[in-house]
C-alpha cells in the first residue's frame, strides 16, 4: 500500500528529472511537495496529492501547479502572461507526458485528466493545473 506521501515523492521526482523543473528553475521559481510559501511572488511549482483509494488497486487523485506571475500592463492593470502560461502547458503535455494521456512508472499508471490555466483570486497571477489521476497495482 501506497501513503499519499509516496505518492508525492513519486511525482516531486517525476517533475524534477523533467524540463518542467528546469523551466521553473530558470523563472526563479522552486518546486514544492506541499503548499508553497505563503505570498510567494516568484513561478512555483508544487506537487499535492488530494485523495487516497486504499485496496489491491489504489486510486489517487493529484494536480501538479505551476503559478505564474501576471505582466504588468501599464501602472496598475495586471494580465495573464499568455506565452509563458502556454510554454508552461506545452512542456507539461510534451515533456512530463510525451503528447500521451497516459505513462506508466511501475506499480503506478498516471493519467493526465485535465489541463487548465485560472486566476489566483487576490493575487496577480494565474496557476497552470494538470489535474492527475494515479493508478496503483499492489500485488
Amino acid at each position: 500500500m501506497k501513503s499519499s506521501n509516496d505518492i508525492k515523492t513519486l511525482l516531486y521526482r517525476f517533475v524534477k528529472d523533467s524540463d518542467l523543473y528546469t523551466k521553473v528553475l530558470s523563472m526563479g521559481g522552486k518546486l514544492y511537495k506541499t503548499d508553497r510559501i505563503p505570498n510567494s511572488t516568484t513561478n512555483d511549482c508544487c506537487v499535492l496529492v488530494n485523495t487516497t483509494l486504499m485496496g489491491q488497486f489504489e486510486l489517487a487523485t493529484a494536480f501538479i501547479h505551476v503559478y505564474v506571475q501576471d505582466k504588468k500592463r501599464n501602472t496598475e492593470d495586471y494580465v495573464e502572461d499568455t506565452i509563458l502560461t502556454g510554454e508552461i502547458e506545452n512542456i507539461i503535455k510534451t515533456s512530463l507526458f510525451k503528447d500521451r494521456k497516459e505513462i506508466v512508472i511501475e506499480p503506478y499508471k498516471i493519467t493526465l485528466v485535465s489541463l487548465d490555466i485560472f486566476k489566483v483570486n487576490e493575487r496577480n497571477e494565474h496557476c497552470v493545473n494538470a489535474q492527475l489521476s494515479l493508478r496503483i497495482f499492489n500485488y
